[in-house]
């Protein structure tokens, strides 16, 4: 038996009961580790347990709840030898889906008994650890509309809702962006900044491929040419979302003139007006923002047949 190990649970993540969840992943896990569980609240983040356990002398971690949980504590392993099993229980779970990590708690802890790790790039927006990817403009007005009581009762179709609900007042904005050096100044409704993210992620879905381990970020600037009335914004954003799909099932990068695709190591963003900033899920604030990659900086366990 392994030991040494910290689940860091969040209880309030996705609509499945807390202590019935709890109570399947130490079944799991119990005959390969001796598990020390620490729940978040309120008060306490799924990062600063992290820190926590990092500091009582734990040698693994696993994260279970959503895409905060995961990245708060893959903010406190950054850039350490300690590596992170992920348990998605949260509503949307888009890391562990990009990294083909089941949304089911048994399966998902059968990759973390298997002990089979990898290192993966992970990024620092405004001073925090991305382990998916930073969201600017419309992405993260739809993430701040879909609420806590909405995804409790939604589910993932939350952020669709919120999509409908908000797309038609929406405007495009000011950019000035740079990256690796060079300089871009354009209006857009969206930009995408991507490690890695899964397919319903359409805003990220403008290049080729989303690579989680080549040392660069994939960017997605979404720039309507014409984005004026309720019609214009309806066709085309249609057309947009089907282009992004077709994109990301074909593993072809968008070939549209309203969609901007490019790879960097190092993004700044301003804006005018500022513009809600989404991380990993949750918006951290506003504009500005900088986004550098770390590359291979997090050590993971993915299933050993994942490509």
């Amino acid at each position: 038996m392994s030991s040494s190990s910290c689940l860091i649970f969040n209880p309030a993540a996705g609509p499945t009961d807390a202590d019935t969840c709890l109570k399947e992943i130490q079944a799991q896990l119990s005959a390969d580790f001796s598990l020390t569980v620490y729940e978040t609240t309120p008060d306490r983040d799924a990062e600063e347990l992290a820190q926590d356990a990092i500091a009582a002398g734990f040698s693994r971690l696993f994260a279970a709840g959503g895409d905060g949980t995961v990245s708060g504590v893959a903010h406190a392993v950054l850039g350490t030898a300690i590596p992170l099993g992920i348990i998605p229980t949260g509503t949307a779970n888009a890391f562990a889906n990009a990294l083909g990590i089941p949304n089911a708690i048994a399966p998902a802890c059968q990759i973390i008994r298997q002990q089979h790790t990898r290192q993966v790039d992970v990024g620092r927006c405004n001073g925090k650890a991305m382990v998916l990817f930073t969201s600017i403009g419309f992405g993260a007005e739809m993430s701040h509309h879909a609420n806590r009581e909405a995804k409790d009762r939604w589910g993932i179709m939350a952020y669709f809702i919120a999509a409908l609900q908000n797309f038609q007042a929406f405007d495009t904005f000011q950019v000035q962006l740079t990256a690796d050096g060079h300089s871009l100044d354009l209006e857009a409704t969206a930009i995408t900044i991507a490690n890695t993210a899964p397919l319903t992620s359409l805003l990220a879905q403008g290049p080729d491929q989303l690579i989680a381990d080549d040392g660069l970020f994939d960017v997605t600037i979404i720039a309507p040419q014409d984005w004026t009335d309720p019609l214009s914004k309806f066709t085309q954003g249609l057309a947009i979302s089907h282009d992004l799909l077709q994109s990301a099932i074909r593993q072809q990068t968008a070939q549209r003139d309203d969609i901007t695709c490019f790879r960097a190591k190092q993004i700044g963003v301003k804006t005018h007006p500022p513009q809600k900033v989404m991380l990993d899920g949750e918006v951290i604030g506003t504009t500005p923002a900088e986004v550098h990659c770390v590359s291979q900086g997090l050590k993971l366990y993915i299933d050993s047949s994942h490509p």
